[in-house]
């Protein structure tokens, strides 16, 4: 998706909404893709992995946290050997928030 985004140019689209501000949402790898880092299966079918994503939103996200269960200890893992960004408020700690059906990043 960010691939194809980037090709024909909609990641600056989006940005110029977002400086604007467009709220922009989205659920799965809609909601990473606006962090500078996502944890994602889509990189390689199966497997959790790093994906470098749009950047408008410091530090890294993780869907899907507490509904599946691979998904906690792998985002752990990757950010304590320093795999993955973790960043709020220039202190070394994520922010997870899951409310559900949404979660907020303000």
């Amino acid at each position: 998706m960010l691939v194809l985004w980037h090709e024909w140019g909609l990641d600056v689209i989006l940005r110029e909404a977002w400086e604007k501000g467009t709220i922009l949402c989205g659920i799965s790898a809609g909601s990473i893709c606006w962090f500078e880092e996502g944890l994602s299966d889509s990189v390689a079918a199966g497997e959790l992995r790093p994906l470098i994503c749009l950047g408008f939103l410091q530090g890294s996200n993780c869907p899907h946290y507490d509904g599946e269960p691979l998904r906690r200890p792998c985002f752990q893992s990757l950010i304590s050997e320093g795999l993955m960004i973790c960043r709020r408020s220039n202190q070394n700690q994520p922010v997870m928030v899951e409310l559900k059906p949404a979660t907020f990043f303000v």
